[in-house]
Parts: structure tokens; C-alpha cells; sequence
């Protein structure tokens, strides 16, 4: 398996742009994360306007919670959110780190990007592979059922 992750620096943040296909209510951002060694701090998704301005925050993770020092992380890792999009419009999602982020060589958080899950985006998706391809990044909706619809 090759992986191709993005570092988070000190007081950096990471970003992947989307557009809304359709109005939905917003429970979970899921990035593709990577956690190598023992960094401190904590991490945390913030989600954006096509601006640039703040629309909500996630929950503040201890990067400690994610993984075991002793151990790689790499996987999806779900941030509670609680936003809704509008169809048509675009939206920006950055990890930032918090907390007294520390990092080195061998001790960080990076997130990945999407060019090992192969047929995970859309063709039309460009560029979909390589090295630019998009941020593993899932949108996990929150949907309401009344009774008899489901």
C-alpha cells in the first residue's frame, strides 16, 4: 500500500473544497487521517463558507484519542458536526490542529490524500489520482424519516 499524506504543522491547517449537490443536513465529517508516533495537541474540523468564513467547528479530539503511540494510524476518523449545506454552493473543510500541537519527523498528524482508494470519486472528478488527487474526505448526512417512509 502507498500512501501519499499531507503534514499538519504547527498551527497549519489542511483543506479540501466541496460543492453541495442537493440541501442536507450535515452529523459527521470523516477524514482519511494518518497519526504516526506520539504528537500532542488535539485536532479539530472546521467547516466553512465559500469565502472563507467560519460555519461551525467540531469537536476538539486529543490527537492522544485517535491513536496509540505505539502504533500508525491510518483510517477514517468521524468529527461530529452539525451544519446543513445548500445545493449549489461550495464549502470548504480544514483539520486544524490546537491544543500545543507538537510535531516531528516521526511524531504527526497528516491527512491523506484519496489516491490509494482507487475508484472512491467520480471520473469527472480532476485530477482523480497521483498525487492530486482530492483529500479522503466523507460527508455523513443526517436524515429525518417520518413514519411510513422508510
Amino acid at each position: 500500500m502507498q500512501v501519499i499524506a499531507y503534514e499538519a504543522g504547527n498551527g497549519d491547517s489542511l483543506s479540501q473544497v466541496l460543492a453541495a449537490t442537493r440541501n442536507q443536513s450535515i452529523a459527521y465529517v470523516v477524514p482519511y487521517l494518518m497519526v504516526q508516533g506520539a504528537p500532542g495537541g488535539s485536532v479539530y474540523v472546521q467547516m466553512q463558507d465559500e469565502n472563507g468564513g467560519k460555519i461551525v467547528d467540531s469537536g476538539t479530539i486529543s490527537i492522544a484519542t485517535i491513536a496509540d503511540s505505539n502504533e500508525v494510524f491510518h483510517g477514517w476518523y468521524a468529527f461530529g458536526i452539525s451544519a446543513s449545506v445548500r445545493s449549489g454552493l461550495s464549502y470548504r473543510f480544514e483539520l486544524k490542529t490546537s491544543g500545543g500541537y507538537s510535531y516531528g519527523a516521526s511524531d504527526f498528524v497528516a491527512w491523506c490524500n484519496a489516491w490509494e482508494l482507487k475508484n472512491r470519486y467520480l471520473p469527472s472528478y480532476a485530477p482523480a489520482w497521483g498525487a492530486l488527487a482530492p483529500l479522503g474526505l466523507d460527508i455523513w448526512e443526517r436524515r429525518y424519516f417520518q413514519k411510513g417512509e422508510f
